[in-house]
């Protein structure tokens, strides 16, 4: 990834993970004048869809005073990734369980929070992560895709979202039709909205506050 040029974003990427590859901050790639339009139409960073262009900037040199005779050292900060998610068990989130977080060879522990969420930092460029939450025969096993979910404006990020809730919109292949509908009208009357099967406006914003994002 070449600074100065535009980035064409494959499955799995996010501006972190990008920006990470390029050498370059995640908040100067995102802020870029060049990516306005970008921003304008993703709203946030984490959600990308393939075939998005994102602009990274050229790397500016700055100057800095050192004294004669010391060595000075100079890192680049690149700050963790966050995985954010809500566990939930038919309608009730599963509050208070133990969970461990397996990925990049490494093992990651906590509890829910009280509102069955999972919230820790996992590397920048891991793609794939394993996730059990509770112990013994409680234990669930949940196989993870982290930056997988496409914008929910998508129909893939549509029917993505609805299945994660546990809402069966059919396969993930674009294709809104009948069984996606459906899945939404569920979902819509589940929440106390008009079930027209359409993604207006409340909708979306109820689907997104349900799923996280």
């Amino acid at each position: 990834m070449k600074p100065g040029t535009y980035h064409v974003v494959e499955q799995g990427q996010s501006v972190e993970s990008i920006a990470a590859l390029a050498r370059r901050l995640p908040k100067v790639v995102w802020d870029a004048p060049e990516n306005k339009e970008l921003r304008d139409k993703r709203k946030e960073p984490h959600v990308l869809m393939p075939g998005d262009r994102l602009f990274l900037p050229a790397i500016e040199a700055e100057t800095f005073d050192v004294p004669t005779g010391e060595a000075k050292a100079f890192v680049l900060d690149q700050p963790d990734s966050r995985l954010q998610v809500r566990i939930v068990e038919g309608t009730e989130p599963r509050a208070g369980k133990p969970w461990v977080l397996r990925v990049d060879g490494k093992e990651l522990r906590g509890t829910t929070d009280g509102d069955g969420k999972v919230d820790c930092p996992v590397p920048v460029l891991a793609r794939v992560a394993e996730l059990t939450v509770g112990e013994g025969a409680e234990a669930v096993t949940y196989e993870l895709e982290l930056r997988g979910l496409d914008p929910i404006t998508e129909p893939t990020g549509l029917q993505a979202r609805l299945a994660n809730l546990g809402y069966d919109s059919g396969p993930v292949d674009g294709d809104a039709g009948p069984r996606t509908r459906a899945a939404l009208a569920a979902f819509q009357k589940d929440n106390g909205l008009e079930p027209t099967g359409e993604l207006d406006a409340s909708t979306r914003s109820k689907l997104e506050e349900k799923h996280g994002c």
